[in-house]
């Protein structure tokens, strides 16, 4: 069986704890970044140490880049088994990073229903 395919968005240092666990499982790890030259030196720092990981340019807020990423990843992986994401909306529209991190009270209710209702 070949590697299984698993597209992980977020931050270096969200991805750093779970890519040994899925390296060990024969995981092929995708790691999505908007951020080119993070996303790439993320990459890098993990083939050295031995992964099956890849950089795919996507930024969720892009539709064009949604689209790219979608048929990259049909194209070089076949298919997509599992997504790990690890990004956030603000209820502000503020995209810069930290933004997210000064949420209003209710900002956990619409975290959980973007990521289940969509």
């Amino acid at each position: 069986m070949g590697f299984l395919s698993r597209l992980l968005f977020g931050l270096y240092a969200d991805i750093l704890p779970v890519a040994p666990l899925l390296h060990q499982r024969g995981t092929r790890i995708l790691v999505g970044a908007r951020d080119r030259h993070r996303g790439q030196t993320a990459v890098a720092n993990l083939k050295r140490e031995g992964f099956a990981i890849r950089y795919v340019q996507i930024d969720l807020i892009e539709l064009a880049t949604i689209a790219a990423a979608t048929a990259d990843i049909k194209e070089q992986e076949g298919r997509l088994d599992v997504l790990i994401n690890n990004t956030s909306i603000t209820s502000s529209g503020d995209l810069t990073p930290g933004a997210a991190n000064s949420k209003p009270s209710d900002a956990p209710s619409k975290l959980i229903h973007t990521d289940f209702d969509s």
